[in-house]
């Protein structure tokens, strides 16, 4: 029997709820399969932890379109993208004239980084919300393992810092010299390492789904990725970025992960 452990990545109300404030589509069907693998899973005792990440986000956010102003004093609209090229000319500035050094920097080193443009975003699982809550789908079983294992699942909290975006669980797309939990989670690192095998699922494909696998396979090693199974129907892209996410699972499969749907992982 394979011993589990299971990364959830932000199965959160606001990503995979109808009606949540950054809703991706495919995100109840991804919720439906992945918690029939669980069930599986948990009628074999094959879950040896729960890993779940969760985004956390204040108001005031630099993805928030609060933290910006154009010169007229506008707020950006929700997707609007916002490139070095933007604050130098003026186009989009932070509320905050103090703080337009610090944003500076970011933009420059995320532009730099390759992966993405910065984006502004819905206001979205803010800490204390609804939005903010993991699926009660989900949320029921691993309570239910908690509750029979006497152990807690490990929750991680990601996305808190006001200066920089935080897609992967890993660590944040810019790192903040005075935040550590902005900095690479090594802790996390080496339980995955030490783990059987690792199931893969969560939202969005496109930008949380797909940044955590770039890291862990800047990370681990070439065995411990081939324990990694990343399931592509139960995670799914934000409408617009589907590409990213397909590019996601082929980086997966190239480094040695096992990308597969959820009926077909082996008990």
């Amino acid at each position: 029997m394979t011993l589990y452990d299971v990364l959830v990545i932000d199965a959160q109300n606001d990503f995979c709820k109808p009606g949540g404030a950054l809703f991706v589509p495919g995100a109840p069907g991804d919720t439906e399969r992945v918690c029939a693998l669980l069930d599986r899973l948990d009628r074999k005792g094959s879950i040896g932890n729960y890993h779940l990440t969760m985004d956390t986000h204040y108001v005031l956010d630099i993805s928030h379109p609060g933290f910006w102003r154009d010169p007229e004093g506008n707020l950006p609209e929700p997707y609007t993208q916002i490139t070095p090229a933007d604050l130098a000319s003026g186009k989009w500035l932070p509320k905050d004239p103090g703080s337009l050094e610090r944003v500076r920097l970011y933009l420059e080193r995320l532009d730099a980084s390759g992966r993405y443009t910065h984006t502004i975003w819905p206001e979205h699982c803010i800490l204390g919300s609804p939005g903010h809550c993991l699926v009660e789908e989900v949320l029921e079983r691993v309570n239910r393992w908690e509750r029979r294992e006497g152990r807690r699942a490990d929750y991680i909290l990601k996305g808190m810092n006001l200066w920089t975006e935080h897609y992967s669980v890993l660590k944040a797309e810019v790192e903040d010299p005075y935040d550590s939990g902005t900095a690479l989670n090594r802790r996390l690192l080496g339980e995955l390492s030490l783990a059987r095998a690792v199931i893969v699922s969560g939202q969005a494909l496109s930008h949380c789904v797909a940044n955590t696998i770039t890291d862990l396979i800047e990370n681990l090693a070439p065995d411990v990725l081939a324990r990694i199974i990343v399931l592509e129907d139960a995670s799914s892209s934000v409408p617009g970025f589907e590409g990213l996410g397909e590019t996601a699972l082929q980086k997966a499969r190239d480094a040695g992960m096992t990308v597969c749907k959820a009926s077909e992982v082996p008990l």
